[in-house]
C-alpha cells in the first residue's frame, strides 16, 4: 500500500513538467479529519483544482459513532481516500488569500460493529460524497500556503445517509515549474 501512494505522489509530482499554470500542483498535510497527505491539481489559472486526500477516518473526532442511538463504528480508526473538485475564488488583489468550495467522493476503510449481538467489530468498507469549503493563505515569499477547511460526508452504503463533519487545517507545498 505504502509503494502504491509513494508510486502515485513520484508520477503526479514528475508530470508536473507539462504543467502551464504558475502553481500546477502543490502537495501537503492535514491534521484534522482527515489527518494525513494532501495532494492538489490546478486547472484554469489556479481558478479550479482537485485535491486528492490519503489520510485517516475517525481519528480526532472520535472513532466511536453511532446511528440511530446503537454503536457503529467502534473505537477504530479507519483509512480513507478522497477526490474533491473546487472552485477558487481570490479576496482581494494582493492574490495570497483565496476561498474554495467544492464537491467529490470518499472512500473508508475501517471496522465497524455488526448487527448481530456478538458485538465483534468487523472490516467495513464504505462510500460517499463529500462537500467542503475551506480559506488558504500564501505566505509572502515562499512556495508554502497555510490552509482551513470543513465540510461534510454522508455516507451513500452500506449506510445511506450516515453523516460526518470533516475539517482540518494544514499546509501545502506549491511546485512551481
Amino acid at each position: 500500500m505504502k509503494k502504491k501512494i509513494l508510486l502515485w505522489v513520484a508520477l503526479l509530482m514528475s508530470s508536473s513538467a507539462f504543467a502551464q499554470n504558475y502553481n500546477n500542483w502543490a502537495i501537503g498535510v492535514k491534521v484534522g479529519e482527515p489527518v494525513g497527505l494532501n495532494i492538489r491539481k490546478y486547472f484554469d489559472s489556479g481558478r479550479k483544482n482537485f485535491d486528492v486526500n490519503f489520510g485517516t477516518y475517525g481519528f480526532l473526532w472520535g472513532a466511536t459513532r453511532s446511528h440511530n442511538n446503537k454503536p457503529y463504528y467502534k473505537s477504530q480508526t479507519g483509512l480513507m481516500v478522497q477526490g474533491i473538485f473546487h472552485w477558487n475564488n481570490q479576496i482581494g488583489s494582493a492574490e495570497r488569500f483565496q476561498i474554495y468550495y467544492g464537491f467529490g467522493g470518499q472512500i473508508n476503510s475501517r471496522k465497524r460493529v455488526p448487527p448481530v449481538s456478538n458485538n465483534v467489530p468487523e472490516r467495513h468498507i464504505s462510500l460517499g460524497g463529500v462537500a467542503d469549503a475551506g480559506m488558504e493563505y500564501s505566505l509572502p515569499n515562499n512556495n508554502l500556503s497555510i490552509f482551513a477547511e470543513l465540510g461534510i460526508y454522508a455516507e451513500i452504503a452500506p449506510k445511506p445517509l450516515f453523516i460526518h463533519v470533516p475539517g482540518s487545517i494544514g499546509v501545502r507545498l506549491n511546485l512551481i515549474n
